[in-house]
């Protein structure tokens, strides 16, 4: 048995990674190093010790975060490091996984990322550097503009794995005008609410309402007090305590139709809502095309032109006071768009039935645990 170490411990695990831990490719062990980092993370999750410390970064042109985790130290039992998004600068064999954006190497820094890519490079193509897994292909696309053919060589497209649930809508029969939206976001980051496509969510569903009195509306996630306040409907419903799992996957199940015209790329939001069959309603923004094929699993939305997605830094500019404060602007116009197509949704019940079975065949194709095992087992092979 081969042991895999995750690196860094800085950072909680991401949600795509969890299942190596209990499902790993055969013959290898995924650990995570019991390393406490936890000051450092309560540290930056402080507003204003945050914006400090972005302020610094950008001036001094210094990645603090790879500072600290270049504190850690690989376990000597270890046969391979799995960096998830960061650099290691150690002497063990090692593999990047890029699970978002090739930005994470620097800390979500976009003018430091420009400024150290020859830096970053002499540590991709280090011998001890075995490969470079992108999750979709806007990353590589993002990694082929920055980098040299040497470093694209390293590369390989890996899909996240989850496992398929065997039941996807609820048993019991109900009338199908009563159609259940689903919007889920974070019960954590406030601004998440926002950047997820929560505002928009409400807007619609406000005045879809007027003309299906029968739809309903859950949503899973924080929300300002002044905005429930404003959308204070009887048909939706908001969920802002943490639930058993259990109950999550009962409102999947219950839900017909997914909400996630977010203005950026929320990886697990996307995978969970196709393997339960849900057709999508999402924004043509970052990356949301490795996952929604506009007609086919659901409707993807041209986004606003008063939101500054075209701004060199996007998507690393989502949280920013200006992203924020234009994301609070309602356009109508892209309102008026997200509600057209899920009118047609609404109308078209076999259209629904088809978007669901194609998001099932893209995840069974793509995006289960076995086929990504498969493919990383298959890389590991090469490399330990």
């Amino acid at each position: 048995m081969k042991k895999i170490e995750f690196f860094p411990s800085i950072y909680p695990l991401h949600g795509a990674y969890r299942s190596l831990l209990t499902s790993p490719p055969e013959g290898y062990s995924f650990s995570q190093p019991n390393i406490n980092f936890g000051v450092f993370s309560r540290l930056k999750s402080y507003k204003i010790i945050k914006t400090i410390y972005k302020k610094i970064t950008q001036l001094l042109r210094i990645n603090f975060s790879q500072k600290i985790i270049d504190l850690q130290k690989s376990q000597k039992n270890s046969d391979l490091i799995f960096s998830t998004g960061v650099l290691y600068k150690g002497n063990s064999p090692w593999v990047l996984d890029l699970l978002d954006v090739p930005q994470s190497l620097t800390g979500y820094n976009y003018n430091l990322f420009v400024n150290s890519t020859k830096k970053i490079t002499h540590f991709l193509l280090r011998d001890n550097c075995k490969a470079i897994i992108c999750a979709n292909k806007t990353c590589w696309d993002i990694m082929e503009n920055n980098f040299s053919k040497r470093v694209i060589d390293k590369m390989v497209l890996i899909h996240p794995g989850l496992n398929l649930p065997k039941d996807t809508f609820d048993k019991k029969s109900k009338n199908p005008k009563d159609i259940q939206f689903l919007f889920m976001g974070s019960l954590t980051n406030p601004d998440d609410f926002l950047i997820k496509g929560g505002l928009e969510s409400l807007e619609v569903f406000k005045g879809l309402s007027l003309k299906y009195p029968n739809i309903q509306l859950i949503v899973k996630c924080r929300v300002p007090e002044e905005i429930k306040k404003k959308y204070n409907l009887p048909n939706i419903k908001y969920i802002e305590e943490i639930i058993p799992y259990e109950q999550v996957l009962d409102i999947y199940k219950t839900s017909d139709i997914s909400l996630l015209p977010g203005h950026t790329y929320f990886l697990m939001a996307f995978l969970e809502a196709m393997s339960f069959g849900k057709p999508l309603i999402a924004l043509d923004t970052y990356s949301a095309k490795d996952y929604v094929e506009n007609g086919k699993n659901g409707f993807l939305i041209k986004p606003s032109d008063k939101i500054p997605y075209n701004a060199p830094e996007y998507p690393l500019n989502v949280r920013s006071k200006e992203f924020i404060k234009s994301i609070k602007r309602i356009d109508q116009e892209v309102i008026n768009k997200i509600a057209k197509a899920i009118e047609i949704l609404i109308e078209d019940p076999k259209l629904r039935e088809k978007m669901s079975k194609k998001n099932r065949e893209i995840i069974k194709k793509d995006f289960t645990i076995e086929k990504r095992n498969k493919e990383l087992k298959k890389l590991f092979d090469k490399i330990v």
